[in-house]
């Protein structure tokens, strides 16, 4: 069994300290890797399976 990990061993981030220019620079960069992370094959496809268990999963939440 792996060892825990200590979680004080990582950085914290406060999002309302970071500047909205670097801000934007990520939310750019991460669309752009969605974006290309959607064009391998098959990964549209399988968003879409998820995506369908997901809303059925949560028809029968709401509507049990």
């Amino acid at each position: 069994m792996p060892a825990a990990v200590d979680q004080s061993a990582f950085p914290t981030l406060n999002p309302d300290r970071i500047p909205e220019h670097a801000q934007y620079e990520i939310a750019k960069s991460t669309f752009k890797s969605i974006l290309r992370y959607f064009e391998q094959p098959g990964v549209q496809e399988r968003f879409e399976v998820w995506k369908a268990e997901r809303d059925q999963r949560q028809s029968k939440v709401e509507n049990p």
